[in-house]
């Protein structure tokens, strides 16, 4: 299964990622390291000749060599369309300095749409009269693995430390919240509207909703 993540179709995005993949000045295959840790492949790209590109510097890397212009260019001598592209790029990683930003955004984005879709499961799950202990297990193990996920991606702390904070321990005893009353059905007592709720009390008219009120006040 194919899991690259596809670029939105921009030729200039596209060719100024490329162009940073050929920097080995900045640390060796920093910027490759950020740009597969994003999520991005050979197929991210919708220009075949950046598909080629990204090929042949994954294969550099491998091999453990720095990835620059020069490892690039010399496999592609034989192809002028190629080689003058790889050399084109050279005057353009100056304008790429924000990649390694770009691709924190793109993971935290990723990472915040992950979250609501796991709270959406997960209420869903309840909704549809699933047992509430597996339903919580199964959230876990996804949150778990996402968490696993965000330090690939080169997410900031602050955003690291919301998101552990978010994941909910199904182990923990959940304490019974204050209720503002107790309503009793079968001699079982039932709590109604928690302190801090908005409660809407609603009926037809003569209903005696001002005197249900007017009994909860005394």
């Amino acid at each position: 299964m194919d899991k690259s993540k596809p670029l939105p179709g921009n030729p200039n995005l596209e060719r100024q990622i490329v162009a940073t993949l050929c920097d080995g000045h900045i640390g060796k295959n920093k910027h490759y390291n950020i740009i597969t840790k994003a999520g991005l492949t050979a197929k991210s790209f919708q220009d075949h000749r950046y598909q080629k590109i990204f090929l042949k510097a994954k294969s550099i890397h491998e091999d453990g060599k720095t990835i620059d212009f020069v490892t690039l260019g010399l496999p592609f001598l034989q192809d002028n369309e190629m080689f003058q592209l790889i050399s084109d790029l050279s005057a353009e990683v100056a304008s790429t300095a924000n990649l390694s930003q770009w691709c924190k955004i793109q993971k935290t984005h990723e990472v915040a749409r992950e979250s609501l879709r796991l709270s959406k499961q997960f209420n869903d799950s309840i909704l549809s009269g699933s047992n509430v202990t597996k339903a919580l297990e199964d959230i876990a193990d996804k949150a778990h693995k996402l968490q696993k996920s965000i330090s690939l991606g080169g997410i900031s702390a602050d955003m690291q430390k919301k998101f552990n904070a978010s994941i909910f321990d199904y182990s923990e005893e959940i304490e019974e919240p204050d209720y503002v009353f107790s309503i009793e059905v079968d001699s079982k007592w039932y709590g109604q509207a928690c302190l801090g709720d908005i409660v809407v009390i609603g009926g037809a008219s003569g209903s005696k909703k001002t005197t249900f009120l007017r009994g909860c006040m005394i």
